[in-house]
């Protein structure tokens, strides 16, 4: 075995490879090359493998200058067999950071590649694993036989590609920790290292922390959050409160963050969900697409943990932490009088660019320059001082007042810009020191904070030197790491000159300058544009005084290039576009500044949350372990003992099973019952579509291949794929599924039946011939004799001929649809092609039966007869008898699968997609019928449809229910020969079943789509023994119900279509409509109006005949001994609202048109006593409104009688004073309302409507001939109340209501962060 190394990195030496080869014993050279040459020089390598090799084993290569050049073709020999991988950490745990390329053989072993990768990067055997990462599975070598070679992997030899590995790193102390969390809570040993004051807080010089995942796009919550976990004042006091729930109608914000936090300090695993605290927030998953500014959130949370700290021992700790105070100010310049505010802040604001510059302030100091400067108030902005009583000259400005123990900085980089009207992110260098002196800005130092703070109860109890801390007045200091020789990140003037490190700058400057002297240990970066882009936090371990790149999962070590990258770019052509833009400094302070808790720090309330979070931290972690080393497939099959049909089960396989050991596993996970494998031979496992519902291919000459490399050998068709277990007897052999081959959905037909008697599935090559498809499936449906096959054959149903031919020249699909009948007779094919067009093309349908008393009653053989309608299910029209031309098929006809299965069948078949099915025919109409000679032949025969225009409703009355007799002959075709001449539609009823309505009852209707309406209505006039004019056919589309009228439209027409209901009423003849009659209860405010009946009418009918009709239908009013027909008043009902009034003789052509009454309605009055009106009586109606109460009277009706003698308004005016009781001292005011009867609408809009004066003489005109005019009446001298006092605006009308909302909308904008802490009340 030879393996060659190389390494990327010109500026190390590495130690030469030895081989490991014992047949030579010969040691191969390092090349130490760049990466540009690397290729070339394998190559040059690899040629001169077997040629003798140079007494010196070090091969110096010079660089080309032209490395651009193309390089020279690898030799087609033996090199081919080498295999070219990249391994790298991108951890960032090893010293060795850029990747390093390998050259392995195809036989090397992964005992040797992991022998190679350790020596070089220099780490134990045992303290890592090497990852593969394919497009579909990741693949973790350590758990893989150390005997199998990469090519069990699927990879290949190839000299023009490389393979990428990456290292995973186990330090040996995070497996200390692993220990630690499965064994619960222990005492810190005293023997344990002092740099390690307790396993399960810190990993040693190798710690990397735990990573938050992204969900969806919170990648601005996860670095907000590790800001938090890392400060360590925050993270003990929120460890410190205890959760008391129903203490509050709030959800906690606490108790959730306090898991997430644990689980950041004690997880084994590499990243953890914020799922929790997500659904804490009350957000969704749409809102977690949406991604919002990180200073938004840090004051959203701030705010609400403020409110759940409130009358708990960390009260006011949020204040002390994180708010500071600005004076606002203004200083009069003549009498030097302040007039100042003083606002609490969270977050300073800095500008990168002050107003009106064009140059970015390059440090953050001088930003704070800017903020702090005054504003010159003079000329026309003077000042108007009350002391001076004028107007004066002024400095306006800000000041800090008091100074955060935390000091939050946001550089404000989107801003608005005004000369070019579009949003802009500013990328601007800003520099931003390590140590901020903040003394400069505040007049007097802040007050201490030792008791706001809670010091005393958030200090560890650990801090101290038998714990293994230095002191818990040095909280920047390194924990002792002999492993660990990286130095600390200097300050920017101390990492220059190399002067001091940055605790002793920090002591130095609180000594001499002051004590407002910050530390930088947060930078929250973005990285993007103004509509999108990414957050990511660099953030300073204060227990090491590293620095660390939290990025959503992963979490690796910062250097000091990477800190100083988030100072931004001087250009815009930047495509990323990373800059710095929120900072977190904490207050250096020997006396206040502190240690995170440890294990044995936490406070006793959490004993139990631990163990809790440690036992699902750790099931979490196996669960990702198993689906690191496991494939989860969906795994069919069936059981014969208990349920043929097809099961499925989610299974998780092993990754190092092979194809024969994972079909053995998937058996036991199915069927766990069964002690004893079946015979070797009898199962295996094949690939599954379980959208299309085929076998995609079987894994032959696989059983010693890796199952992951199995299934990745052929790539599927689609996604949902699955793995179907078959079995067979010993003495058959398994048919060879390949991918490349024609799936058959084969289904035996029964032409005289109408009726498909078995489905199963056949899978072909398109080599095989026409002939040896027929074998197959006569030996699949044990069939002896001849059979006559139809297929799908390019959009269309065809006849196959030509035995001999290839299934390859027929172009057939991927999967299609293959239909057979036992027999070549003649006419089978033309019967066989029209019963398949017919079957494919017909619709499912549910359809609901209302049948006679005396049918229900029948006995059960009869009932059985009607549900399973075997005989006659083509029906034949009068029109059809007389009709010998064929029409062509209507192009937008739709095709339904069916869905039976019989025997041993694999599963249903399922129709072709939507296509035209049309059959050529000759110009004599007869089907053509060739035999093969050279080519393929298809008989294409024409279709079988009714061919005349359908009879009108006069022809499907009930007098011409019977088809008219045909005369016998001798000569009359049965048989096959006798349905090739019969004509109709395909329809059949199955599955009859019960409802709870009595006598109604359901069948599953498989009907052709090109059935028309009538032909329907003959097959259930005889399913149900009554007369066609008696039922009435109803379209039901969720709670919509249509009444199908237009007998001549066809099934494949009546979209969209739920089920259709068959009911037992009269059905519409020509010129007959149905009129919905509706109860108006004027003056009723609980139910103004009411449905009562519908009945039969025309045009022609008159009101008494009107009457008469709703009399003899309502059992309601018949049941009424009060109502007669004089007592009863018809009128057209308008859009809800009561209309004209039908006169005595009027009909109903006076107020409804041949097309309005399909769809009339009309309002049935009951009045007290008979009232007959004339051509000079109008009604109108009135609602009265008194606006001190805010209250709306019901609705009034009243009669006028106008013969013009005097003016219509003066008689209404006078009407209403009568009806009101009111004298004509009183004036009335009236409005026409808005909406519909009875016109309940808001106080608010009654206000606003328009009112006019109804004195004499009224100004106003008011039309009332069509007994439609509407008035609001109220009293104009009575005094409103003020309108908050009103009744709400629920009242409003809908029309009114989107009215309103579509004039007082908002135009749309991005939405606004917000947190949902409100308690979802308590369900019964």
């Amino acid at each position: 075995m030879v393996i060659q190394t190389v390494d990327l990195s010109p500026a190390r030496e590495i130690p030469s490879a030895t081989v490991d080869d014992t047949s030579t014993k010969e040691e191969l050279p390092i090349v130490e090359i760049d990466d540009k040459s690397a290729l070339k020089t394998i190559t040059a390598v690899l040629e001169n493998e077997n040629s003798e090799i140079s007494q010196d084993n070090n091969i110096n290569v010079t660089t080309n200058d032209n490395v651009d050049e193309e390089l020279p073709p690898r030799s087609q020999s033996k090199n081919d067999n080498y295999i070219t991988v990249k391994i790298k950490d991108f951890s960032g745990v090893l010293e060795k950071t850029e990747a390093q390329m390998f050259v392995f053989t195809s036989e090397t072993t992964f005992a040797d590649i992991f022998v190679d990768v350790s020596c070089r990067f220099d780490i134990e055997l045992g303290e890592f694993d090497i990852i593969f990462q394919d497009k579909s599975f990741s693949y973790n070598l350590g758990g893989l036989p150390d005997d199998q070679t990469l090519t069990s992997l699927g990879i290949v030899p190839d000299c023009d590609r490389t393979y990428w590995m990456s290292l995973d790193i186990f330090p040996q102390k995070k497996r200390k920790s692993r220990d630690a969390i499965k064994t619960g809570l222990e005492p810190v040993s005293e023997n344990e290292n002092a740099s390690s004051h307790d396993t399960s807080s810190t990993f040693g010089g190798k710690r990397d922390f735990v990573g938050l995942k992204n969900r969806n796009m919170t990648c601005y919550l996860n670095s907000f959050l590790q800001g938090l976990w890392f400060t360590p004042e925050f993270r003990n006091a929120l460890y410190n409160y205890v959760y008391e729930p129903g203490r509050s109608n709030r959800k906690s914000l606490c108790h959730p963050l306090q898991k997430l936090f644990l689980q950041q300090q004690f997880s084994i695993r590499d990243s953890i969900e914020t799922d929790e605290l997500i659904k804490t927030f009350g957000w969704e998953d749409r809102e977690t697409w949406n991604q919002h500014d990180i200073e938004e959130l840090c004051s959203i949370f701030m705010e609400n943990l403020t409110a759940e700290f409130k009358g708990t021992s960390l009260d006011g700790i949020i204040q002390a932490l994180y708010f500071g105070s600005l004076d606002d100010y203004v200083k009069c310049l003549e009498c030097e009088r302040v007039s100042q505010r003083t606002d609490d802040f969270l977050v300073v604001p800095l500008p990168i660019r002050n107003f009106g510059s064009l140059l970015p302030n390059p440090t953050l100091e001088a930003a704070l320059n800017s903020f702090v400067a005054y504003e010159i108030l003079d000329g026309n902005n003077m000042y108007n001082c009350s002391q001076c009583e004028k107007p004066c000259p002024a400095h306006k400005g800000l000041k800090f007042n008091r100074l955060p123990y935390i000091l939050t900085i946001q550089l404000k980089r989107f801003e608005y810009d005004f000369i070019k009207d579009r949003r802009l992110k500013l990328n601007d260098r800003v520099a931003f020191p390590y140590v901020l002196d903040m003394n400069s800005y505040i007049e007097t130092p802040s007050p201490d904070r030792r008791e706001s703070l809670k010091i005393d109860m958030l200090k560890p109890g650990s801090m101290n030197v038998e714990a293994g801390r230095s002191s818990h007045s040095r909280p920047s200091i390194s924990l002792v790491d002999p492993e660990d020789n990286e130095e600390p990140i200097q300050s920017e003037e101390g990492a220059a000159g190399g002067e001091k490190p940055i605790l002793e700058q920090m002591t130095e400057l609180r000594n001499t300058k002051g004590p407002e002297i910050y530390q930088l240990y947060g930078v929250m970066v973005h990285r993007g544009g103004i509509n999108s882009g990414h957050y990511y936090a660099y953030i300073m371990d204060f227990e090491r005084g590293k620095w660390f790149r939290c990025d959503d999962a992963a979490v690796r070590k910062a250097t000091r290039a990477d800190i100083e990258g988030a100072y931004g770019g001087d250009s815009d052509e930047d495509k990323e576009l990373t800059s710095a833009y929120m900072l977190l400094y904490r207050r250096f302070d020997p006396d206040l500044n502190l240690l995170p808790y440890y294990l044995n720090d936490m406070p006793p309330h959490l004993q139990e949350m631990w163990n809790a979070t440690c036992l699902l931290d750790k099931a979490c972690h196996e669960e990702e372990e198993l689906a690191k080393n496991t494939v989860r497939m969906p795994c069919l099959y069936r059981d014969p003992e208990t349920n043929p049909t097809l099961q499925e089960k989610m299974v998780a396989i092993p990754k190092t099973l092979t194809m024969d050991e994972a079909t053995n596993f998937v058996f036991k996970e199915l069927f766990p019952k069964v002690e004893q494998l079946p015979e070797e031979g009898t199962i295996r496992l094949c690939r599954y579509d379980k959208d299309l519902e085929i076998i995609e291919n079987s894994f032959d000459n696989c059983e010693h291949m890796f199952i992951v490399t199995a299934i990745r050998h052929r790539p599927p068709v689609t996604k949902n794929e699955a793995l179907l277990l078959e079995r067979k007897d010993p003495k058959l052999e398994f048919d060879i599924y390949r991918h490349n081959d024609y799936i058959f959905r084969t289904s035996m037909i029964d032409c005289i039946q109408q009726d498909l008697l078995q489905v199963d599935e056949i899978h072909a090559s398109p080599t095989e011939t026409v002939d040896e498809l027929m074998k197959k499936v006569q030996t699949r449906f044990s069939i002896t004799e001849p059979i006559t096959l139809v297929a799908n054959y390019m959009s269309r149903y065809c006849t196959i001929l030509g035995e001999k031919h290839p299934l390859s020249l027929f172009k057939f699909d991927r999967v299609n649809n293959l239909y057979f009948q036992a027999g070549v007779e003649e006419g089978l094919s033309d019967v066989m092609l029209d019963f398949v067009e017919q079957y494919t093309r017909a619709e499912i349908i549910e359809i609901h039966v209302q049948t006679p008393a005396n049918v229900g009653a029948e006995n059960s053989s009869t009932e059985e007869k009607a549900a399973t309608i075997e005989t006659d299910t083509k029906v034949t029209t009068p029109a059809d008898a007389k009709s010998g031309a064929p029409n062509q098929v209507q192009p937008d006809a739709v095709k339904v699968s069916s869905t039976s299965q019989t025997g041993e069948s694999v599963k249903a078949a399922t129709a072709p997609k939507k296509t035209d099915t049309v059959k050529a025919a000759t110009a004599s109409g007869t089907p053509e019928t060739v035999k093969a000679t050279n080519e393929p032949k298809i008989v294409y025969i024409p279709i079988s449809v009714n061919g005349v225009t359908p009879p009108s409703s006069k022809d499907i009355s009930p007098d011409s229910n019977v088809t008219p007799a045909v005369k016998d002959s001798a000569d009359k075709p049965t048989g096959i020969k006798a349905l090739a001449q019969k004509n109709g539609h395909y329809m059949k009823f199955m599955n009859r079943s019960e409802t709870a309505e009595e006598g109604v009852y359901v069948y599953t209707l498989r009907i052709d789509g090109q059935t028309p309406l009538y032909a329907l209505s003959k097959r259930v006039s005889q399913l149900i023994n009554t007369n066609e004019s008696d039922f009435v056919i109803y379209k039901i589309d969720g709670n919509e119900t249509t009444e199908l009228r237009r007998m001549t439209e066809r099934i494949c027409t009546i979209k969209p279509i739920d089920r259709l209901f068959v009911k037992l009423e009269h059905r519409l003849q020509d010129g007959e409509s149905r009129l919905a009659v509706c109860l108006l209860n004027v003056g009723c405010i609980d139910k103004p109006s009411e449905y009562l009946t519908d009945i039969v009418v025309t045009l022609k009918m008159n009101v008494d005949e009107v009457k008469s009709a709703i009399l003899k239908k309502s059992e309601t009013l018949q049941n009424d001994t009060n109502v007669d027909a004089s007592k009863m008043r018809i009128r057209k009902k308008l859009r809800s609202s009561p209309s004209k009034i039908m006169r005595s003789k009027s009909k109903l052509q006076d107020i409804f048109t041949v097309t309005s009454i399909q769809t009339g309605e009309v309002f049935l009055q009951l009045l007290d006593s008979p009232c007959e009106l004339t051509d000079q009586n109008y009604c109108f109606i009135y609602r009265n409104w008194h606006p001190s109460t805010g209250v709306l009277d019901a609705t009034v009706e009243v009669t006028v009688f106008h013969d013009h003698s005097e003016s219509l308004e003066d008689v209404i005016l006078s009407k209403i004073r009568e009806s009101l009781g009111v004298t004509n001292e009183v004036e009335l005011e009236a409005a026409k309302p808005d909406g519909h009867y009875p016109w309940n609408v808001s106080a608010r809009l009654i206000q606003d409507l328009g009112w006019f004066s109804l004195s004499p003489p009224v100004k106003k005109s008011l039309y009332v001939y069509n007994d439609e005019l509407v008035l609001f009446v109220r009293d104009k001298n009575e005094a409103p109340k003020e309108f908050y006092e009103y009744q709400s605006e629920t009242s409003i009308p809908t029309t009114v209501r989107r009215t309103v909302s579509s004039i007082a909308e908002a135009p749309r904008r991005e939405p606004g962060l917000k947190l949902n802490l409100a308690q979802s009340p308590p369900q019964n």
